[in-house]
């Protein structure tokens, strides 16, 4: 399939969704040691604390390698691997330094869990939301999707922090209900350990941090980047940037997979590559790959 440049299948459900108690303490150790060191970050063109660095980068050697070891245990648990799904996406080592991967649609199949929770956050107050509505604009940020609604269907503005706190309330719930798309997911497992692998989403911190751990995808991300790290969400290129400035990679050496038009725009911005993989794979329409 086809890489775009900033210029211009199917997927098998996980048998286990719960993540097992080792898999969350490493977890948490990497989790914590990222944000140590985002919060140390020297401003743009500063050198860190040599000490503190050497540190740090022995820590997340020993946590990297009990974590390569649980992915390797966890590969393709319940199925086969596929060598479709490493071939989706053609990536020629030397060609790219670092991949960020978006999470609902992208990395996991969430669309039913976060219909389902804007539905019951709706509820009360005597209105819904379609899945013909919502599906074509599921890559809109929280507040960008709710300000679509609000003037689609005429409806008052809502009071947003109840609103949100209402639906993050039935995501959680429904968590169970999220599934890998193995498509994309199997990319992770095969470049985990040979190159940077970052999570770039609109979605709040909790919500994410929750969905990965949930489909036993958080292992292989040292750097996740929401909607609570950045001003501005996709299709504003913040995420993406900063992403790689935690990573330290340049953009143009990174590149990115998405499935909505509002990610693909924010990784253009970011000056980044991307792959697009509603051409390998959708809710509604599988296939088993693309010609380039």
């Amino acid at each position: 399939m086809g890489l775009s440049s900033p210029q211009n299948s199917q997927t098998f459900p996980n048998q286990q969704n719960r993540p097992n108690k080792k898999c969350r303490l490493i977890t948490l150790g990497l989790l914590s040691l990222n944000q140590k060191q985002a919060r140390s970050l020297p401003p743009e063109g500063g050198k860190p604390n040599g000490l503190i660095a050497d540190q740090r980068r022995n820590r997340s050697t020993k946590l990297k390698s009990l974590l390569r070891r649980l992915c390797t245990k966890n590969r393709g648990r319940g199925t086969p691997h596929s060598v479709q799904s490493t071939m989706a996406f053609p990536l020629e080592k030397g060609t790219f330094d670092a991949l960020i991967f978006d999470c609902d649609g992208t990395l996991v199949d969430s669309a039913e869990a976060h219909l389902y929770s804007l539905q019951q956050a709706l509820a009360p107050i005597g209105l819904n939301m379609t899945p013909e509505w919502y599906h074509p604009r599921h890559g809109l940020g929280p507040d960008d999707l709710l300000d679509a609604y609000e003037a689609d269907f005429k409806v008052e503005s809502l009071a947003r922090a109840d609103f949100y706190e209402r639906v993050n309330e039935a995501y959680l719930a429904s968590i169970h209900l999220i599934q890998e798309i193995k498509v994309v997911a199997d990319v992770a497992r095969q470049w985990f350990g040979k190159v940077p692998l970052a999570v770039a989403s609109n979605g709040i911190r909790k919500n994410v941090e929750a969905t990965l751990i949930a489909t036993r995808l958080r292992p292989l991300f040292y750097t996740i980047v929401t909607a609570d790290d950045v001003e501005h969400g996709k299709p504003a290129p913040d995420v993406y940037l900063e992403a790689a400035r935690r990573m330290r990679m340049k953009p143009e050496r990174v590149i990115v997979f998405e499935d909505s038009d509002e990610g693909l725009e924010s990784a253009r911005r970011a000056a980044m590559r991307a792959y697009d993989i509603r051409q390998v794979w959708s809710p509604m329409r599988h296939s088993h790959g693309l010609r380039l």
